[in-house]
């Protein structure tokens, strides 16, 4: 047999197809292992990012108060509520807990006591008007 021909003869010797437990045994196939981490981590982090990612709703902001921090940062990052008038935000989101009725310059409704290291602090978002409509919305703590 001459050694630039492949040979016609079919090999003696088959490989044997690994079984599912031999992907999880350390002196085989750590390939493998890291890959099945790295997709598993990917696959919790996937399901972390949901579960803990709202979207705005008129309704759990009215009966569930604890969690209107969550939805606040909504509220600010979307600027769902900016150009709105006063009567649309209190559609939306309630009759405000401090507000200037005559001038309309600003609504203010309290968040409860958001979470933090050193204790609990008060949050309120305020919701600024300018010629009737909101311009501008943020959060303060006091």
């Amino acid at each position: 047999m001459y050694l630039d021909k492949p040979s016609t003869e079919e090999s003696k010797h088959k490989k044997k197809r690994k079984g599912l437990k031999d992907f999880f045994d350390f002196r085989n196939n750590v390939i493998n292992q890291v890959g099945l981490i790295f997709f598993s981590a990917f696959v919790l982090a996937t399901i972390i990012t949901h579960q803990y990612n709202f979207s705005f709703d008129a309704d759990l902001w009215k009966i569930a108060p604890g969690k209107r921090y969550k939805l606040s940062e909504i509220l600010i990052d979307s600027e769902i509520c900016i150009g709105k008038t006063g009567e649309d935000i209190k559609l939306l989101l309630g009759q405000p807990a401090d507000y200037d009725p005559e001038q309309n310059v600003f609504f203010s409704y309290y968040l409860g006591n958001r979470p933090t290291f050193s204790g609990g602090e008060d949050a309120y978002l305020i919701l600024h008007f300018k010629n009737g409509k909101v311009t501008k919305v943020t959060e303060e703590v006091h």
